[in-house]
């Protein structure tokens, strides 16, 4: 990846202002929060992995503790039920996104009474990376435009890549996004 000046004339904090709006109107699907926390994890200047991502944000150790919270409530004969359910509910929602992850792999123990741990890695992660995936689309979605298609390259404004499998966020995106987070803190 070479160094080269990507901004090229692009106002990035006009854009910034847009992934603001953006990211607060679809705050439904995920916190506002939660996605900027994200982004800021992106904009280390480090390129990162999905997998570096979700754990940077400590997500796969919320899933592992899910996890191991419902196999030794099972383990036990507790039903996820009553008591028990919000005893793990509670003990997640002090994380961002820990209870999201709990009711994902929650899920998968309603449906079915017998269950493989590998069972609920897959549907938690499933819903880890709809997650990034959701906050990847609306910032380019904002910073696109809707209905682009594909993501832009860097190179004609758009914000990162996926090179081939780590992000890599634009530098002109990257210091208007930690400016503009300084000033909103």
């Amino acid at each position: 990846m070479s160094d080269i000046d990507w901004q090229q004339g692009i106002d990035w904090n006009e854009r910034i202002a847009q992934v603001s709006v953006r990211l607060a109107k679809n705050g439904l699907l995920y916190k506002a929060e939660e996605s900027s926390r994200l982004i800021d994890k992106l904009c280390t200047g480090n390129p990162l992995s999905r997998y570096e991502l979700l754990q940077s944000l400590g997500l796969i150790e919320a899933r592992d503790k899910a996890i191991f919270e419902i196999d030794s409530f099972a383990a036990n004969g507790c039903e996820l039920a009553g008591a028990c359910e919000q005893t793990i509910i509670g003990f997640f929602k002090s994380e961002a996104l820990g209870e999201r992850v709990f009711l994902a792999a929650h899920d998968v123990v309603k449906q079915n009474a017998s269950f493989a741990k590998e069972v609920l890695v897959t549907a938690v992660d499933k819903k880890l990376h709809d997650f990034v995936t959701s906050v990847l689309c609306n910032v380019t979605m904002a910073l696109q435009g809707v209905g682009g298609g594909s993501v832009w390259s860097p190179g004609i404004g758009g914000w990162y890549i996926d090179d081939p499998s780590e992000y890599v966020v634009s530098p002109g995106f990257r210091a208007a996004w930690v400016a503009a987070r300084a000033v909103n803190a």
